[in-house]
């Protein structure tokens, strides 16, 4: 596991029990998206919205995420 980049509206339970969320869906919003110099996107200041069980981490593909 490697640490992507730094998401802000987490709980003081999330940030000690992080393990417990690896895995789960979550939707979080963000100031935009940016490509990267390899073709890549990122996020601007992510902030978590919701952990969101009833979708399945099977669907949260990167080109629905970035909507391609």
């Amino acid at each position: 596991m490697v640490q992507l980049g730094s998401l802000s509206g987490l709980t003081d339970e999330m940030k000690e029990n992080w393990k417990d969320y690896v895995g789960k869906v979550c939707e979080v919003s963000a100031m935009e998206t940016s490509e990267n110099q390899e073709g890549g996107r990122g996020l601007r200041h992510p902030k978590l919205i919701a952990i969101r069980d009833d979708i399945d981490k099977s669907e949260c593909t990167y080109e629905r995420i970035f909507d391609l």
